[in-house]
């Protein structure tokens, strides 16, 4: 069995359990197509449930890693939701170099026990090392969208203004981490409720 990560999709799990087990995509294939034929679910269900039976996980644990993800009360997400979200992929350092590939989510940009970017479209090689100033950010994000202040449609607004800014002074683009802290400075500073209404 192999240990998931948060928010790791389903196919990265998949393919991690059959690397660790030493199988070949066409003997996986081989192996498992009788087994979702054999299921009474579709197809998707029935993969899932017979690599969350391989893995030893239990039933469901792929469906409830979706359902975590913030959404509407009707369970439906929206562009609101999901803007620049995706490209999503787990600290390398936690998960000892291999490659895994996280749902679309909005939960922290950098890793708390290695203090790595990891926010959307970081991949394994861009997953450099942050300074204070971007973990704080990180958190202060979060407590702007619990407050409803900030969400990643806005966030996606504001990291384009950054993008419009730095290319006409300095001609040139921040890195994501260095985005992500100026756009959320820049969140705190003028979208806060209390700071609108003096604009």
């Amino acid at each position: 069995p192999v240990r998931p990560q948060a928010h790791e999709t389903l196919t990265s799990y998949a393919t991690r359990l059959r690397t660790a087990n030493e199988m070949s995509t066409f003997m996986w294939a081989i192996w498992l197509k009788p087994l979702v034929r054999a299921s009474d679910k579709p197809a998707a269900e029935a993969w899932a449930e017979v690599i969350e039976a391989i893995g030893g996980l239990e039933p469901g644990y792929f469906d409830r890693q979706q359902a975590s993800l913030p959404s509407h009360d009707n369970g439906e997400a929206c562009v609101k939701c999901e803007t620049g979200l995706a490209s999503r992929y787990g600290c390398s350092r936690c998960s000892g170099g291999a490659l895994i590939e996280q749902i679309a989510h909005d939960g922290p940009r950098v890793c708390p026990r290695h203090s790595v970017w990891v926010g959307p479209y970081a991949t394994p090689e861009q997953q450099l090392p942050v300074g204070v100033d971007v973990l704080r950010a990180d958190r202060l994000y979060r407590r702007l969208r619990r407050a409803g202040v900030l969400d990643p449609h806005r966030l996606g607004d504001l990291l384009g203004c950054v993008d419009a800014w730095q290319e006409s002074e300095v001609g040139d683009v921040l890195g994501g981490a260095e985005r992500f802290r100026v756009a959320v400075e820049i969140a705190q500073r003028v979208l806060h409720p209390s700071r609108q209404a003096a604009f």
